[in-house]
């Protein structure tokens, strides 16, 4: 899915999207909205999760549609040598890498950030998006935002005190990524706010 929209205080900065479904993915259209070039590293013959996720009109999902906005799409088999070929060299001409693979994934891919991505582009800066981080206790479980409400008590202080918990519809918590940024990115993207 993509627009004309490259314009912005991001315009020149290159991502690329290898997150699926939520957290990775919106900090990606974030930067995307402001005129980032983001590609969107789909896997081979199954995409995104996304865009079977909720209401459809037939085609992709509503979801999907707004995730998926602004971003350029390459299908690549990150477990054949020719994939990770080409993806190593979009690495080479990126300024950002997103990924939320569970930890370890992407160096069982090959792809570890020290010793191959970092070695490609000693610029490039690696988003890790995890719901547990990159090691500790939790690291190996996957992480989404009704597990952070329920860990963290917060679906307990919602609803009726008589009822269920419910699930928080706010999603503010996947700004966060895009903050995770450095700092030479904020002056232009401080311009269009």
């Amino acid at each position: 899915m993509t627009t004309a929209l490259h314009e912005g205080p991001l315009r020149g900065l290159r991502v690329i999207d290898l997150a699926t479904v939520f957290a990775g993915p919106s900090a990606a259209r974030r930067l995307a909205d402001f005129g980032a070039d983001v590609i969107k590293v789909k896997r081979t013959g199954g995409g995104d999760g996304a865009r079977h996720l909720g209401e459809t009109d037939g085609d992709d999902a509503y979801y999907w549609r707004l995730v998926g906005r602004n971003k350029r799409p390459i299908e690549l088999d990150l477990k054949q040598e020719q994939g990770l070929e080409v993806l190593l060299r979009l690495v080479r001409t990126a300024d950002v890498l997103i990924e939320n693979f569970r930890p370890g994934a992407l160096e069982h891919l090959g792809l570890d950030p020290e010793s191959v991505l970092l070695v490609e582009n000693p610029g490039l800066v690696i988003l890790r998006v995890t719901g547990f981080g990159q090691d500790g206790p939790y690291s190996s479980r996957a992480g989404f935002g009704t597990i952070a409400e329920a860990m963290s008590t917060l679906a307990y202080t919602t609803g009726q005190a008589d009822g269920p918990p419910r699930c928080l519809r706010s999603r503010s918590p996947t700004r966060l990524p895009a903050r995770s940024l450095p700092s030479q990115f904020w002056p232009r993207f401080a311009t269009a706010i």
